[in-house]
């Protein structure tokens, strides 16, 4: 699973590799400052994390129509939840800063659970297009 995080700084994305190793998760991380940085990384990307500033930026939105699979994650500072209205239809789900490696694995793995019940048909290998 490739996890692409724009915006925020590049400690965000650091910080995270050791924790998925932790979990034994064969997941990579990168990190960009922008979503224009990242464009081909996130057309493969499986999850997209980005800040509210990033989020709605008209770039991400471009990307975001290219790879509509991806599980989208919005981070937010505490007391931002007013200022996120407007981005709320763009995640699947939203978690707060700092970025928490259990929390980020929660959020992928209950959308990924989601698509696989909205899809029973599908078998694992087709995730790809699930996720």
């Amino acid at each position: 699973m490739l996890i692409v995080i724009t915006g925020g700084d590049a400690g965000q994305a650091e910080e995270l590799k050791p924790a998925l190793v932790d979990f034994e998760l064969d997941w990579k991380v990168e990190w960009a400052p922008d979503p224009v940085a990242a464009n081909a990384s996130l057309q493969t990307a499986d999850v997209l994390v980005t800040d509210l500033e990033t989020h709605g930026s008209s770039a991400q939105i471009e990307l975001r129509e290219r790879n509509p699979h991806a599980i989208r994650i919005l981070l937010l500072e505490r007391g931002q939840g007013g200022d996120a209205m407007h981005a709320l239809d763009g995640a699947h789900r939203v978690l707060n800063k700092p970025l928490d490696a259990g929390e980020l694995i929660d959020a992928v793995e209950s959308v990924v659970d989601l698509r696989i019940h909205s899809f029973p048909t599908r078998r694992s290998s087709d995730l790809k297009s699930v996720v």
